[in-house]
């Protein structure tokens, strides 16, 4: 996973993005298909609307990237790609602006209503590390575990404030924490990122 989920990302986010009411659902299929490419994106959105960039990868190497609405931080997606030289084949799209909706998650929304929306409890990574970060391991099942349409699926990144983190202390799971865990919720964690992929590419 790249290594651009930072601490002033994740900081804007909880603290600007409040859940958007009229997100625009994220499709699967179009410009977004499996075998979606660069031109095809530039040809559904205009050549303004589409930038090339590098992402940073953790290990300091960084990969081309396509971004789509690049200056509209309520609708920028990230899409990298399976043939990075062709900039084609969609391999997984980042979507940290709050203007998109998967499955009906949306960036900004707190744990509790990510879990309704799923159903049933979820598990996610121990928040560790200076961007607070907590990566959804898995869905347990949950009607958010359900490919997307177009055959993609969802996964995503819940943050914490600092301050937030200051104040809640948990002991370490080796298996990861529980959405419904009490302390966990007592720190309020935030959706501030949603990767949409499809299985077997590769991205996540």
């Amino acid at each position: 996973m790249v290594a651009w989920r930072g601490a002033c990302l994740l900081a804007a986010c909880l603290l600007a993005c409040p859940v958007t009411a009229g997100a625009e659902e994220f499709g699967c299929a179009g410009p977004f298909g499996r075998d979606a490419s660069d031109a095809g994106l530039v040809k559904a959105f205009g050549s303004g609307n589409v930038r090339h960039e590098e992402a940073l990868l953790v290990r300091g190497e960084t990969q081309p990237v396509t971004v789509v609405f690049p200056n509209d931080q309520e609708r920028r997606l990230v899409v990298h790609w399976r043939d990075d030289d062709r900039r084609q084949g969609l391999d997984f799209v980042v979507i940290t602006s709050p203007g998109w909706s998967a499955g009906g998650a949306v960036v900004g929304m707190p744990i509790a209503e990510v879990e309704r929306l799923n159903g049933r409890p979820f598990s996610v990574t121990d928040f560790q590390g200076s961007d607070h970060d907590g990566e959804v391991r898995s869905w347990q099942g949950g009607r958010l575990d359900a490919p997307l349409p177009g055959g993609c699926r969802l996964g995503a990144v819940l943050g914490i404030n600092d301050a937030d983190v200051d104040t809640t202390q948990w002991p370490p799971h080796a298996d990861g924490l529980s959405s419904d865990d009490e302390a966990l919720r007592g720190a309020d964690p935030r959706l501030y990122e949603l990767t949409v992929y499809f299985p077997g590419a590769g991205g996540t």
